[in-house]
């Protein structure tokens, strides 16, 4: 994988960490409470959702979208995942809609559609 990617995702999982420990004061229960998930779970889903970006959002946008980005799949990934459980049989079909409707929201938004 392309060194920028694997920086994105560990921005994301950041950002991530952030809106919980803002919910927690535990920051190492941080991940695990809200979205009961251990940090190497988190780190593949984030990981699958990097890997189904379009490579020209991530490439061509600027530092200021890039920035966006990350804001919106942290938060949009946490609404999810708060109301969805891993252990879900269910979840792997709820997680791939997921990931279609943030990227299908992505390209509308991006100034490079």
């Amino acid at each position: 994988m392309h060194p920028y990617k694997m920086e994105l995702i560990h921005t994301i999982i950041d950002e991530i960490k952030l809106l919980c420990s803002n919910e927690y004061v535990n920051e190492s229960a941080s991940i695990q409470s809200p979205l009961r998930l251990t940090d190497e779970q988190l780190q593949d889903l984030i990981f699958k959702i990097v890997i189904s970006l379009p490579d020209k959002l991530i490439y061509l946008s600027d530092e200021r979208q890039i920035r966006y980005y990350v804001k919106l799949i942290a938060s949009e990934f946490v609404l999810f995942q708060v109301n969805e459980d891993l252990a879900n049989p269910s979840y792997p079909i709820l997680f791939s809609n997921f990931i279609n409707e943030l990227n299908s929201h992505l390209i509308k938004k991006s100034p490079l559609r």
